[in-house]
């Protein structure tokens, strides 16, 4: 029978049968050589089955990786399912405080300072004009007129007064109204601009979530690579030891055939 290493096992028991007809031949340096020979091929029998559960080794790592990939997919879909919430969250603090900033610090502040300025304007209640100087130098000269008794003169003087008067109070009005749509606009302005810092605050918490759930993943992966680089090295160092170990063995059982 020809040696391999498939058939170690029969070859074995071969070896035990001439070990056998040599006893019962009362060849005891025979039986000597394959009692030695049988403790040989035990040896690498067993070597041969380690080495071949360590190739093996093959679909354990794949075993392992599939199950990385698994326990990496739960990771995702646990983080993708709070980074949902957390998105949620955001959102409705969001609108909260859309609603609860602009409505009522923005909104209802402008709708009453704008129903105010009407009322002041319809009643007229504005702040009293200041006439210009040359309204101010023709009334003067309309008292003199009058004092002089110059009315037909005083009656002319008057009409112009009361033009030029009701024109600078269109102007004094629509001052004073764009001086109050200014104030209401820098209202509006700074009310945004904080309601953005809030914005970008919530925004920077989404972010930081983002950054934290990545942090966690790159821990794991180098936690499950650092185990995959042990286990292959240790793979790898005893199918290396062993092979020595069965080439010197295969190389001592060839004197024998």
């Amino acid at each position: 029978m020809e040696f391999t290493l498939d058939n170690v096992q029969e070859y074995i028991k071969k070896v035990m049968q001439e070990k056998e007809d040599q006893l019962s031949k009362g060849k005891l340096k025979r039986v000597q050589e394959f009692t030695q020979k049988c403790e040989d091929l035990k040896c690498i029998q067993a070597i041969y089955e380690y080495i071949q559960q360590a190739e093996l080794s093959e679909q354990e790592m794949a075993n392992y990786d599939s199950d990385v990939q698994m326990q990496l997919e739960e990771f995702d879909q646990a983080w993708d399912d709070l980074y949902k919430l957390e998105q949620d969250r955001v959102k409705e603090a969001e609108q909260t405080l859309f609603d609860m900033h602009l409505y009522y610090k923005l909104q209802i502040v402008i709708s009453q300072e704008m129903e105010d300025l009407q009322k002041r304007i319809q009643l007229n209640d504005m702040p009293k004009v200041k006439y210009s100087s040359e309204v101010l130098q023709k009334q003067a000269h309309y008292n003199k007129l009058i004092k002089a008794g110059h009315f037909a003169e005083a009656d002319i003087l008057q009409k112009q007064l009361e033009e030029q008067m009701k024109s600078e109070q269109i102007k004094w009005n629509k001052n004073i109204r764009e001086k109050m749509e200014n104030k209401l606009n820098q209202l509006t302005k700074k009310q945004i601009s904080e309601l953005q810092a809030l914005q970008q605050k919530l925004q920077g918490q989404i972010q930081q979530f983002i950054i934290n759930r990545n942090n966690q993943k790159q821990l794991l992966q180098s936690k499950y690579q650092i185990g995959r680089a042990e286990l292959e090295a240790q793979y790898n160092s005893d199918i290396h030891k062993n092979n020595q170990i069965l080439n010197k063995m295969i190389s001592k059982i060839q004197q024998y055939l």
